[in-house]
Protein backbone atom coordinates (compact mmCIF):
# COMPACT_ATOMS: atom_id res chain seq x y z
CA UNK A 1 0.00 0.00 0.00
CA UNK A 2 2.82 2.50 1.18
CA UNK A 3 4.33 1.96 -2.61
CA UNK A 4 1.56 3.40 -4.47
CA UNK A 5 1.35 6.20 -2.45
CA UNK A 6 5.34 7.33 -2.00
CA UNK A 7 5.05 6.39 -6.14
CA UNK A 8 2.67 9.22 -6.43
CA UNK A 9 4.52 11.56 -4.04
CA UNK A 10 7.48 11.27 -6.04
CA UNK A 11 5.28 12.10 -9.13
CA UNK A 12 3.38 14.69 -7.47
CA UNK A 13 4.07 17.18 -10.57
CA UNK A 14 0.84 15.41 -12.17
CA UNK A 15 2.53 13.12 -14.85
CA UNK A 16 1.78 9.71 -13.06
CA UNK A 17 3.02 6.98 -14.53
CA UNK A 18 2.30 2.73 -13.72
CA UNK A 19 1.06 2.17 -10.34
CA UNK A 20 -0.53 5.70 -10.35
CA UNK A 21 -2.18 5.56 -13.28
CA UNK A 22 -4.75 3.36 -12.11
CA UNK A 23 -5.75 5.91 -8.70
CA UNK A 24 -6.76 8.96 -10.98
CA UNK A 25 -10.16 9.74 -9.20
CA UNK A 26 -9.14 9.64 -6.01
CA UNK A 27 -7.66 12.61 -4.40
CA UNK A 28 -4.30 12.65 -2.63
CA UNK A 29 -2.54 15.07 0.01
CA UNK A 30 0.38 16.76 -2.19
CA UNK A 31 2.92 16.15 0.90
CA UNK A 32 4.65 13.53 2.47
CA UNK A 33 3.44 14.19 5.60
CA UNK A 34 -0.18 13.85 4.20
CA UNK A 35 0.60 11.03 1.90
CA UNK A 36 1.92 9.40 5.48
CA UNK A 37 -0.90 10.35 8.07
CA UNK A 38 -3.39 8.80 4.65
CA UNK A 39 -1.79 5.69 4.88
CA UNK A 40 -1.87 5.55 9.04
CA UNK A 41 -5.84 6.31 8.65
CA UNK A 42 -6.08 3.38 5.82
CA UNK A 43 -4.33 1.39 8.25
CA UNK A 44 -6.26 2.13 11.18
CA UNK A 45 -9.51 1.58 9.25
CA UNK A 46 -8.75 -1.55 7.84
CA UNK A 47 -6.98 -2.94 11.61
CA UNK A 48 -10.60 -1.65 13.08
CA UNK A 49 -12.59 -2.90 10.12
CA UNK A 50 -10.82 -6.41 10.77
CA UNK A 51 -11.27 -6.23 14.82
CA UNK A 52 -14.76 -5.81 14.47
CA UNK A 53 -15.01 -8.57 12.49
CA UNK A 54 -13.25 -10.56 14.56
CA UNK A 55 -15.80 -9.99 17.44
CA UNK A 56 -19.03 -10.38 15.25
CA UNK A 57 -17.80 -13.52 13.47
CA UNK A 58 -16.45 -15.32 17.68
CA UNK A 59 -19.88 -13.75 18.47
CA UNK A 60 -22.15 -15.05 15.78
CA UNK A 61 -19.76 -18.53 16.38
CA UNK A 62 -20.81 -18.95 20.19
CA UNK A 63 -24.65 -17.99 19.45
CA UNK A 64 -24.91 -20.11 16.84
CA UNK A 65 -22.55 -23.38 18.33
CA UNK A 66 -24.94 -22.45 21.83
CA UNK A 67 -28.50 -22.46 20.08
CA UNK A 68 -27.40 -25.77 17.76
CA UNK A 69 -26.26 -27.69 20.79
CA UNK A 70 -29.08 -26.55 23.01
CA UNK A 71 -31.55 -27.08 20.30
CA UNK A 72 -29.94 -30.76 19.37
CA UNK A 73 -29.76 -31.21 23.68
CA UNK A 74 -33.56 -30.77 23.50
CA UNK A 75 -34.56 -32.70 20.40
CA UNK A 76 -32.96 -35.42 22.01
CA UNK A 77 -34.24 -35.33 25.75
CA UNK A 78 -38.11 -35.23 23.97
CA UNK A 79 -37.14 -37.86 21.93
CA UNK A 80 -39.45 -40.98 22.34
CA UNK A 81 -38.08 -44.00 24.29
CA UNK A 82 -37.80 -45.84 20.65
CA UNK A 83 -35.37 -43.33 19.64
CA UNK A 84 -32.75 -44.32 23.19
CA UNK A 85 -33.61 -48.07 22.47
CA UNK A 86 -31.12 -47.29 19.13
CA UNK A 87 -28.98 -44.92 20.11
CA UNK A 88 -26.18 -46.15 23.17
CA UNK A 89 -25.86 -43.48 26.03
CA UNK A 90 -22.54 -43.50 25.00
CA UNK A 91 -23.45 -42.72 21.50
CA UNK A 92 -25.11 -39.58 22.62
CA UNK A 93 -22.33 -38.61 25.16
CA UNK A 94 -19.66 -38.64 22.68
CA UNK A 95 -21.76 -36.25 20.32
CA UNK A 96 -22.19 -33.57 22.94
CA UNK A 97 -18.48 -34.07 24.36
CA UNK A 98 -16.44 -34.75 21.23
CA UNK A 99 -18.07 -34.33 18.14
CA UNK A 100 -19.67 -30.91 19.57
CA UNK A 101 -16.22 -29.63 19.61
CA UNK A 102 -15.76 -30.33 15.64
CA UNK A 103 -19.19 -28.70 15.04
CA UNK A 104 -17.74 -25.58 16.44
CA UNK A 105 -14.38 -25.89 14.87
CA UNK A 106 -16.60 -26.46 11.10
CA UNK A 107 -18.34 -22.88 11.78
CA UNK A 108 -14.98 -21.56 12.51
CA UNK A 109 -13.89 -22.84 9.44
CA UNK A 110 -16.43 -21.52 7.90
CA UNK A 111 -15.89 -17.91 8.83
CA UNK A 112 -12.40 -18.29 7.88
CA UNK A 113 -13.90 -19.39 4.82
CA UNK A 114 -15.53 -16.00 4.14
CA UNK A 115 -13.06 -14.19 5.61
CA UNK A 116 -10.01 -15.05 2.82
CA UNK A 117 -12.21 -15.06 0.25
CA UNK A 118 -13.45 -11.83 1.12
CA UNK A 119 -9.54 -10.58 1.29
CA UNK A 120 -9.13 -12.54 -1.55
CA UNK A 121 -10.85 -11.17 -4.29
CA UNK A 122 -10.04 -7.35 -2.73
CA UNK A 123 -6.35 -7.94 -3.80
CA UNK A 124 -6.67 -9.84 -6.76
CA UNK A 125 -9.29 -6.69 -8.28
CA UNK A 126 -6.40 -4.25 -7.28
CA UNK A 127 -4.15 -6.94 -9.15
CA UNK A 128 -6.43 -6.76 -12.52
CA UNK A 129 -6.65 -3.18 -12.19
CA UNK A 130 -2.79 -3.30 -12.50
CA UNK A 131 -2.69 -6.11 -14.87
CA UNK A 132 -5.74 -7.81 -15.92
CA UNK A 133 -3.37 -9.74 -18.62
CA UNK A 134 -1.30 -11.40 -15.70
CA UNK A 135 -4.04 -11.42 -13.28
CA UNK A 136 -6.42 -13.50 -15.77
CA UNK A 137 -3.42 -16.10 -16.47
CA UNK A 138 -2.69 -16.38 -12.39
CA UNK A 139 -6.49 -17.01 -11.86
CA UNK A 140 -6.44 -19.94 -14.67
CA UNK A 141 -3.46 -21.58 -12.69
CA UNK A 142 -5.34 -20.96 -9.50
CA UNK A 143 -9.03 -23.04 -10.89
CA UNK A 144 -6.15 -25.60 -12.22
CA UNK A 145 -4.33 -25.75 -9.20
CA UNK A 146 -7.88 -26.47 -7.26
CA UNK A 147 -9.26 -29.09 -9.87
CA UNK A 148 -5.94 -31.58 -8.82
CA UNK A 149 -6.66 -30.40 -4.78
CA UNK A 150 -10.21 -32.02 -4.38
CA UNK A 151 -8.72 -35.26 -4.54
CA UNK A 152 -7.29 -34.16 -1.31
CA UNK A 153 -10.76 -32.83 0.51
CA UNK A 154 -11.95 -36.06 -0.18
CA UNK A 155 -9.52 -37.72 1.73
CA UNK A 156 -9.88 -35.19 4.31
CA UNK A 157 -13.44 -35.95 4.35
CA UNK A 158 -12.86 -39.67 4.68
CA UNK A 159 -10.62 -38.77 7.69
CA UNK A 160 -12.84 -37.24 9.58
CA UNK A 161 -15.80 -39.91 9.18
CA UNK A 162 -13.37 -42.25 10.46
CA UNK A 163 -12.76 -39.86 13.33
CA UNK A 164 -16.46 -39.82 14.75
CA UNK A 165 -16.47 -43.51 14.26
CA UNK A 166 -12.75 -44.15 16.18
CA UNK A 167 -14.62 -41.41 19.10
CA UNK A 168 -17.69 -43.66 18.97
CA UNK A 169 -16.32 -46.74 19.90
CA UNK A 170 -13.50 -44.94 22.59
CA UNK A 171 -16.56 -43.31 24.27
CA UNK A 172 -18.56 -46.94 24.57
CA UNK A 173 -14.94 -48.21 25.79
CA UNK A 174 -14.53 -45.68 28.15
CA UNK A 175 -18.58 -46.21 29.36
CA UNK A 176 -18.21 -49.83 29.78
CA UNK A 177 -15.07 -49.69 31.63
CA UNK A 178 -15.75 -47.50 34.15
CA UNK A 179 -19.11 -48.91 34.73
CA UNK A 180 -17.97 -52.23 35.03
CA UNK A 181 -14.62 -50.92 37.26
CA UNK A 182 -16.27 -53.55 39.84
CA UNK A 183 -15.90 -56.78 37.94
CA UNK A 184 -12.68 -55.70 36.19
CA UNK A 185 -10.93 -55.63 39.91
CA UNK A 186 -12.44 -58.89 41.39
CA UNK A 187 -11.53 -60.79 37.94
CA UNK A 188 -7.92 -59.20 37.34
CA UNK A 189 -8.82 -57.71 34.11
CA UNK A 190 -6.89 -54.50 34.56
CA UNK A 191 -4.13 -55.42 32.20
CA UNK A 192 -6.62 -56.36 29.24
CA UNK A 193 -8.50 -53.27 29.62
CA UNK A 194 -5.60 -51.24 29.30
CA UNK A 195 -4.56 -52.99 25.95
CA UNK A 196 -8.04 -52.55 24.78
CA UNK A 197 -7.58 -48.99 25.76
CA UNK A 198 -4.21 -48.50 24.12
CA UNK A 199 -5.61 -49.89 20.87
CA UNK A 200 -8.18 -47.30 20.32
CA UNK A 201 -5.76 -44.98 21.53
CA UNK A 202 -3.25 -45.65 18.26
CA UNK A 203 -6.82 -46.27 16.05
CA UNK A 204 -7.69 -42.35 16.90
CA UNK A 205 -3.39 -41.27 16.55
CA UNK A 206 -3.30 -43.18 13.45
CA UNK A 207 -6.46 -41.34 12.00
CA UNK A 208 -4.47 -37.96 13.39
CA UNK A 209 -1.63 -38.92 11.80
CA UNK A 210 -3.17 -39.43 8.43
CA UNK A 211 -4.45 -36.16 8.65
CA UNK A 212 -0.98 -34.46 9.71
CA UNK A 213 0.25 -36.51 6.90
CA UNK A 214 -1.84 -35.19 4.26
CA UNK A 215 -1.84 -31.37 6.13
CA UNK A 216 2.38 -31.74 5.28
CA UNK A 217 1.90 -32.72 1.68
CA UNK A 218 -0.41 -30.34 0.99
CA UNK A 219 1.53 -27.40 2.41
CA UNK A 220 4.43 -28.26 0.19
CA UNK A 221 2.23 -28.53 -2.59
CA UNK A 222 1.20 -25.46 -1.64
CA UNK A 223 4.57 -23.58 -1.13
CA UNK A 224 5.76 -24.88 -4.39
CA UNK A 225 2.96 -24.07 -6.20
CA UNK A 226 3.53 -20.17 -5.06
CA UNK A 227 7.14 -20.33 -6.35
CA UNK A 228 6.11 -21.47 -9.91
CA UNK A 229 3.30 -18.72 -9.74
CA UNK A 230 5.72 -15.77 -8.16
CA UNK A 231 8.47 -17.02 -11.12
CA UNK A 232 6.15 -16.69 -13.88
CA UNK A 233 4.65 -13.79 -13.21
CA UNK A 234 7.86 -12.17 -12.53
CA UNK A 235 9.33 -13.54 -16.00
CA UNK A 236 6.21 -12.97 -17.85
CA UNK A 237 6.12 -9.53 -17.14
CA UNK A 238 9.26 -8.66 -18.08
CA UNK A 239 10.30 -10.56 -20.68
CA UNK A 240 7.12 -9.38 -22.65
CA UNK A 241 7.59 -5.99 -20.78
CA UNK A 242 3.67 -6.30 -19.77
CA UNK A 243 5.09 -3.52 -16.98
CA UNK A 244 7.93 -2.01 -15.01
CA UNK A 245 9.97 -3.00 -12.29
CA UNK A 246 7.78 -0.71 -9.69
CA UNK A 247 4.35 -1.88 -10.95
CA UNK A 248 5.59 -5.27 -11.17
CA UNK A 249 6.60 -5.32 -7.55
CA UNK A 250 3.35 -4.16 -6.26
CA UNK A 251 1.72 -6.68 -8.36
CA UNK A 252 3.80 -9.77 -7.03
CA UNK A 253 2.98 -8.00 -2.92
CA UNK A 254 -1.01 -8.55 -4.23
CA UNK A 255 -0.41 -11.64 -5.98
CA UNK A 256 1.63 -13.18 -3.22
CA UNK A 257 -1.19 -12.37 -0.52
CA UNK A 258 -3.53 -13.89 -3.07
CA UNK A 259 -1.63 -16.65 -2.80
CA UNK A 260 -1.47 -16.54 0.55
CA UNK A 261 -5.06 -16.16 1.20
CA UNK A 262 -6.02 -18.99 -1.54
CA UNK A 263 -3.78 -21.06 1.06
CA UNK A 264 -5.88 -19.98 4.03
CA UNK A 265 -8.95 -20.46 1.76
CA UNK A 266 -8.11 -24.25 0.64
CA UNK A 267 -7.48 -24.91 3.99
CA UNK A 268 -10.41 -23.81 5.45
CA UNK A 269 -11.84 -26.02 2.92
CA UNK A 270 -10.08 -28.92 3.90
CA UNK A 271 -10.95 -28.22 7.14
CA UNK A 272 -15.15 -28.20 6.55
CA UNK A 273 -14.27 -31.28 4.87
CA UNK A 274 -12.59 -32.91 7.80
CA UNK A 275 -15.27 -31.75 10.16
CA UNK A 276 -18.40 -31.92 7.99
CA UNK A 277 -19.08 -35.83 9.53
CA UNK A 278 -19.29 -34.84 12.73
CA UNK A 279 -21.69 -32.51 12.13
CA UNK A 280 -23.60 -34.82 9.58
CA UNK A 281 -23.37 -37.84 12.26
CA UNK A 282 -25.11 -34.61 14.66
CA UNK A 283 -27.73 -33.60 11.98
CA UNK A 284 -29.05 -37.21 11.22
CA UNK A 285 -29.20 -38.15 15.16
CA UNK A 286 -30.97 -35.20 16.30
CA UNK A 287 -33.33 -35.10 13.10
CA UNK A 288 -33.68 -38.78 14.04
CA UNK A 289 -34.79 -37.61 17.50
CA UNK A 290 -36.97 -34.99 15.97
CA UNK A 291 -38.66 -37.41 13.78
CA UNK A 292 -39.14 -39.39 16.60
CA UNK A 293 -40.74 -36.90 19.38
CA UNK A 294 -44.47 -37.88 20.20
CA UNK A 295 -46.68 -35.47 19.14
CA UNK A 296 -49.35 -34.21 21.80
CA UNK A 297 -53.09 -35.66 21.14
CA UNK A 298 -54.61 -32.85 23.01
CA UNK A 299 -53.68 -29.51 24.79
CA UNK A 300 -55.39 -30.62 27.93
CA UNK A 301 -53.88 -33.66 30.39
CA UNK A 302 -55.47 -36.41 32.20
CA UNK A 303 -54.97 -35.93 36.41
CA UNK A 304 -56.34 -38.30 38.44
CA UNK A 305 -56.73 -41.83 36.99
CA UNK A 306 -59.08 -44.56 38.45
CA UNK A 307 -58.80 -47.13 35.44
CA UNK A 308 -56.33 -48.48 32.69
CA UNK A 309 -57.21 -50.20 29.89
CA UNK A 310 -54.96 -52.67 27.75
CA UNK A 311 -56.59 -53.47 24.68
CA UNK A 312 -55.09 -56.09 22.41
CA UNK A 313 -51.40 -54.73 22.77
CA UNK A 314 -48.51 -56.16 20.54
CA UNK A 315 -45.12 -54.95 20.56
CA UNK A 316 -41.96 -55.88 19.39
CA UNK A 317 -38.45 -54.64 19.59
CA UNK A 318 -36.46 -54.35 16.23
CA UNK A 319 -35.49 -57.37 14.30
CA UNK A 320 -37.03 -59.66 17.67
CA UNK A 321 -39.94 -61.40 17.72
CA UNK A 322 -43.04 -59.60 19.34
CA UNK A 323 -42.47 -59.29 23.39
CA UNK A 324 -46.14 -58.85 23.52
CA UNK A 325 -49.20 -60.56 21.25
CA UNK A 326 -52.54 -58.77 21.75
CA UNK A 327 -52.18 -58.53 25.53
CA UNK A 328 -55.37 -57.27 27.36
CA UNK A 329 -55.64 -56.13 30.84
CA UNK A 330 -57.61 -53.93 33.53
CA UNK A 331 -56.44 -51.97 36.53
CA UNK A 332 -58.23 -50.11 38.93
CA UNK A 333 -57.92 -47.42 41.52
CA UNK A 334 -57.42 -48.72 45.05
CA UNK A 335 -55.37 -51.99 44.06
CA UNK A 336 -52.17 -53.41 43.62
CA UNK A 337 -51.14 -56.13 40.49
CA UNK A 338 -48.12 -57.66 40.10
CA UNK A 339 -46.94 -58.89 36.85
CA UNK A 340 -44.95 -62.16 37.68
CA UNK A 341 -43.49 -64.63 35.02
CA UNK A 342 -39.78 -65.09 33.50
CA UNK A 343 -37.40 -62.64 31.79
CA UNK A 344 -37.94 -60.92 28.59
CA UNK A 345 -41.95 -62.23 28.65
CA UNK A 346 -42.76 -58.79 28.38
CA UNK A 347 -43.41 -57.05 31.92
CA UNK A 348 -41.15 -54.20 31.97
CA UNK A 349 -41.90 -53.36 28.53
CA UNK A 350 -45.69 -53.14 29.62
CA UNK A 351 -44.86 -51.08 32.12
CA UNK A 352 -42.50 -48.82 29.56
CA UNK A 353 -46.42 -48.47 27.55
CA UNK A 354 -48.35 -47.73 30.63
CA UNK A 355 -45.85 -45.04 31.31
CA UNK A 356 -45.88 -43.62 27.49
CA UNK A 357 -42.28 -44.12 27.08
CA UNK A 358 -43.16 -46.69 23.71
CA UNK A 359 -46.21 -46.97 22.23
CA UNK A 360 -47.93 -49.67 21.53
CA UNK A 361 -47.32 -51.27 17.56
CA UNK A 362 -51.22 -52.62 17.68
CA UNK A 363 -54.01 -51.92 20.14
CA UNK A 364 -54.69 -49.04 22.59
CA UNK A 365 -54.35 -48.15 26.01
CA UNK A 366 -57.04 -45.91 27.69
CA UNK A 367 -56.61 -44.25 30.59
CA UNK A 368 -59.74 -43.04 31.85
CA UNK A 369 -61.43 -44.50 28.77
CA UNK A 370 -59.34 -41.55 27.06
CA UNK A 371 -56.25 -42.39 24.95
CA UNK A 372 -54.38 -39.34 26.77
CA UNK A 373 -51.06 -39.96 28.59
CA UNK A 374 -52.14 -38.47 32.08
CA UNK A 375 -49.39 -36.35 34.02
CA UNK A 376 -50.02 -38.41 37.20
CA UNK A 377 -47.35 -41.25 36.95
CA UNK A 378 -44.50 -42.36 38.67
CA UNK A 379 -41.76 -44.91 37.95
CA UNK A 380 -39.12 -47.01 39.87
CA UNK A 381 -36.78 -48.34 38.05
CA UNK A 382 -34.82 -51.45 39.01
CA UNK A 383 -31.63 -49.76 38.52
CA UNK A 384 -32.09 -46.02 39.94
CA UNK A 385 -30.23 -42.89 39.22
CA UNK A 386 -29.33 -40.58 41.96
CA UNK A 387 -28.05 -37.24 41.22
CA UNK A 388 -25.00 -35.38 42.78
CA UNK A 389 -26.92 -33.42 45.55
CA UNK A 390 -28.70 -33.69 49.30
CA UNK A 391 -31.04 -37.06 49.76
CA UNK A 392 -33.60 -33.69 50.16
CA UNK A 393 -32.90 -32.32 46.68
CA UNK A 394 -32.95 -36.06 45.12
CA UNK A 395 -36.13 -36.33 46.96
CA UNK A 396 -37.48 -33.48 45.88
CA UNK A 397 -36.28 -32.64 42.74
CA UNK A 398 -36.86 -28.86 43.05
CA UNK A 399 -39.75 -28.91 43.60
CA UNK A 400 -41.48 -27.36 46.88
CA UNK A 401 -42.99 -29.78 49.01
CA UNK A 402 -44.47 -28.96 52.64
CA UNK A 403 -42.64 -30.99 55.74
CA UNK A 404 -44.98 -33.05 56.71
CA UNK A 405 -45.47 -34.28 52.89
CA UNK A 406 -41.78 -35.11 52.67
CA UNK A 407 -41.82 -36.75 56.24
CA UNK A 408 -44.91 -39.03 55.12
CA UNK A 409 -42.72 -39.71 52.15
CA UNK A 410 -39.67 -40.49 54.35
CA UNK A 411 -41.83 -42.98 56.52
CA UNK A 412 -43.90 -44.77 53.67
CA UNK A 413 -40.48 -45.79 51.58
CA UNK A 414 -38.60 -46.70 54.46
CA UNK A 415 -35.84 -43.94 54.73
CA UNK A 416 -36.20 -42.83 58.30
CA UNK A 417 -33.68 -44.58 59.58
CA UNK A 418 -31.33 -43.28 57.20
CA UNK A 419 -32.18 -39.99 57.83
CA UNK A 420 -32.30 -40.11 61.22
CA UNK A 421 -28.45 -41.51 60.75
CA UNK A 422 -27.25 -38.78 58.42
CA UNK A 423 -30.32 -35.80 57.63
CA UNK A 424 -31.52 -34.68 54.74
CA UNK A 425 -28.85 -32.67 53.89
CA UNK A 426 -26.56 -35.46 53.41
CA UNK A 427 -24.56 -35.01 49.84
CA UNK A 428 -24.76 -38.12 47.30
CA UNK A 429 -21.63 -37.95 45.21
CA UNK A 430 -22.44 -39.41 41.54
CA UNK A 431 -24.05 -41.82 41.22
CA UNK A 432 -25.06 -42.43 44.77
CA UNK A 433 -21.65 -43.40 45.36
CA UNK A 434 -21.62 -44.73 49.23
CA UNK A 435 -25.11 -45.49 49.90
CA UNK A 436 -25.79 -49.23 49.95
CA UNK A 437 -28.02 -50.55 47.14
CA UNK A 438 -31.25 -50.58 49.30
CA UNK A 439 -30.58 -47.41 50.24
CA UNK A 440 -30.77 -45.74 47.05
CA UNK A 441 -33.65 -47.88 45.95
CA UNK A 442 -35.61 -45.94 49.06
CA UNK A 443 -34.71 -43.15 47.86
CA UNK A 444 -35.50 -43.45 44.46
CA UNK A 445 -38.88 -45.04 45.63
CA UNK A 446 -39.70 -41.50 47.82
CA UNK A 447 -38.92 -39.51 45.09
CA UNK A 448 -42.13 -41.33 43.07
CA UNK A 449 -43.96 -40.90 46.02
CA UNK A 450 -43.56 -37.66 47.35
CA UNK A 451 -45.51 -36.35 43.97
CA UNK A 452 -48.45 -38.46 44.87
CA UNK A 453 -49.30 -39.96 41.60
CA UNK A 454 -52.27 -42.12 40.31
CA UNK A 455 -50.46 -44.29 38.95
CA UNK A 456 -47.20 -45.68 40.82
CA UNK A 457 -44.73 -48.10 38.46
CA UNK A 458 -42.61 -50.24 40.30
CA UNK A 459 -39.93 -52.21 38.48
CA UNK A 460 -38.31 -54.79 40.54
CA UNK A 461 -38.19 -52.38 43.60
CA UNK A 462 -37.51 -54.78 46.18
CA UNK A 463 -34.44 -56.45 44.68
CA UNK A 464 -31.80 -54.76 46.21
CA UNK A 465 -33.73 -54.48 49.59
CA UNK A 466 -33.38 -56.56 53.04
CA UNK A 467 -36.41 -58.91 53.57
CA UNK A 468 -37.77 -56.35 56.74
CA UNK A 469 -37.28 -53.44 54.89
CA UNK A 470 -39.08 -55.14 51.83
CA UNK A 471 -42.03 -56.25 54.47
CA UNK A 472 -42.17 -52.68 55.51
CA UNK A 473 -42.61 -51.23 52.42
CA UNK A 474 -45.03 -54.23 50.74
CA UNK A 475 -47.36 -52.87 54.32
CA UNK A 476 -46.55 -49.15 52.95
CA UNK A 477 -48.18 -49.87 49.67
CA UNK A 478 -51.13 -51.03 51.30
CA UNK A 479 -52.15 -47.89 52.82
CA UNK A 480 -50.36 -46.31 49.33
CA UNK A 481 -52.70 -47.92 47.03
CA UNK A 482 -55.89 -46.28 48.60
CA UNK A 483 -55.34 -44.21 46.34
CA UNK A 484 -53.73 -45.29 43.09
CA UNK A 485 -53.12 -47.91 40.79
CA UNK A 486 -50.20 -50.04 41.64
CA UNK A 487 -48.40 -52.05 39.34
CA UNK A 488 -45.58 -54.41 40.49
CA UNK A 489 -42.99 -56.25 38.31
CA UNK A 490 -41.14 -58.93 41.05
CA UNK A 491 -39.57 -62.57 40.90
CA UNK A 492 -40.49 -63.32 44.52
CA UNK A 493 -43.58 -65.64 44.26
CA UNK A 494 -44.43 -64.70 48.15
CA UNK A 495 -45.45 -61.42 47.00
CA UNK A 496 -48.56 -62.27 45.66
CA UNK A 497 -49.76 -62.60 48.66
CA UNK A 498 -49.28 -58.74 49.01
CA UNK A 499 -51.11 -57.57 45.85
CA UNK A 500 -55.17 -57.54 44.85
CA UNK A 501 -54.02 -59.25 41.37
CA UNK A 502 -51.56 -60.83 39.72
CA UNK A 503 -50.96 -60.95 35.72
CA UNK A 504 -48.88 -63.91 34.30
CA UNK A 505 -46.59 -63.09 31.28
Amino acid sequence: MIIPLLEFYNNKSGNLKDISSILPPIEFPSSLEGILIMYVVILVSFGLFRSLYMYYSKTLIADFNNSFNTKSFSNILKANWTFHTQFSPSQLINLFNTESKSVRALSYQFFQFIQSSFLTVIQLGLATLISWKITLGTLLVLGIFYLLIRVFFRKTFEIGKNRVGLNEQMQLLLSQTFNALKFIKIHHRESLATTEYANRVNHLFGNEKQAAKLEGITQFIYILFGAFVITGVVYIGLHFKLTSVTTLLVLLILLSRSLSQFQSLSKSVSGIFNQLPAFKRFFEITKKAKALQKASKSNESIGSVSKISLDSISFGYEKEQPVLNNFSAQFFRGNAYLFFGKSGSGKTTTLDIIAGLIQPQEGEILFEDQNQLPNSISYVLQDNILFEGTIQQNITQGKEFSKNELESTINQSGLSQLIKNVGLNFMIQEGGKGLSGGEKQRIALARALITNPSILLLDEFTSALDAATETEILKSIQEIKKEKIVIIVAHREYIKDWVDGVIEF
